[in-house]
């Protein structure tokens, strides 16, 4: 349940970056298509060459395959998630919200994560219960190899005769008794104390078990720790890295317009631009895969 339910989030998380891919996608498209506008009317007042014109439309041409591709990819990604909820795949979904308002700071450090985990975590909760059967059952055949089982009963009787059914002038007779069983195990002592031994052993290795669990589920969360604070950053370089791809692709375009500067200044500010932009897409899916995982080695997916 737990493993579905972290294939739920990330195909969720994986729909909305798909959303997003073809957001960035469409407005690259039309930041390159204003670029040629711009170089045609240029063209048309005689300032720049056929060349600026061709490299202008070729630029737009390359990005109309891309736009497919993510409208594609964002078809699957939504197919993909229909599938695990079960729904009829043709169903249209809309997904509310955007990336950057779902990234959610991991509440606890590792030392107090792993802490919790271990409390948590339902793999560790049924070794304690599987131990705990062992233990009694250990006990159980303790007792019926070691104690005698004793049986004491009390019993009180009374009585009467009489030739009719009528009792009022008869004589009662009371009596009582009581017995005591001891039953000594001298030849079932040997089977149950072998049980006994079979459930000591199980009691140990579901010690063993719980330790090895144990130490993989801290091994969990200090791997998930440690990608969420990798994402963390990788995601503020591209954040920071994109605001300057902003600032060069601006200054490219200004530049241009102005005389002073050339085409290939502008396309290659613009590919920068577009590869900051989508580089965030990825560090924002990876913090959310990361948080993901997090929240899975604690045993709180929800």
């Amino acid at each position: 349940e737990q493993e579905l339910r972290v294939q739920l989030v990330e195909a969720f998380y994986g729909a909305m970056v798909a959303d997003e891919y073809v957001e960035v996608t469409g407005d690259a498209l039309d930041q390159a298509q204003r670029h040629l506008d711009q170089v045609q009317l240029m063209f048309n007042e005689g300032v720049v060459s056929e060349y600026d014109r061709i490299r202008a439309r070729v630029a737009v041409s390359n990005m109309r395959p891309d736009l497919i591709e993510a409208e594609t990819a964002r078809e699957l990604a939504y197919k993909g998630l229909k599938n695990l909820l079960g729904m009829d795949l043709d169903t249209p979904i809309t997904l509310q919200g955007e990336i950057s308002d779902i990234i959610q700071q991991p509440e606890l450090g590792y030392a107090a994560a792993a802490d919790y985990a271990t409390e948590r975590r339902l793999e560790l909760k049924q070794l304690d219960l599987q131990r705990k059967l062992y233990e009694d059952q250990k006990l159980i055949e303790q007792r019926n190899w070691l104690w005698p089982n004793v049986l004491a009963g009390l019993r009180w009787e009374t009585q009467a005769q009489s030739n009719e059914f009528d009792f009022q002038d008869q004589r009662f007779y009371n009596g009582t008794s009581a017995q005591l069983m001891v039953n000594i195990p001298l030849f079932n002592g040997l089977a149950s104390h072998r049980r006994s031994q079979i459930a000591e052993v199980n009691i140990r290795k579901m010690g063993l078990q719980h330790d090895m669990f144990e130490r993989g589920i801290r091994m969990q969360v200090f791997q998930a720790t440690q990608s969420y604070e990798k994402a963390s950053e990788t995601l503020q370089a591209s954040l920071e890295n994109r605001g300057e791809a902003e600032k060069g692709y601006n200054l490219a375009e200004t530049r241009y317009a102005e005389g002073i500067g050339t085409q290939l200044e502008v396309l290659d500010a613009q590919l920068q631009l577009n590869m900051s932009k989508v580089n965030v897409l990825q560090a924002e899916y990876d913090q959310l895969i990361a948080r993901a995982q997090y929240d899975r080695a604690l045993g709180q997916v929800q």
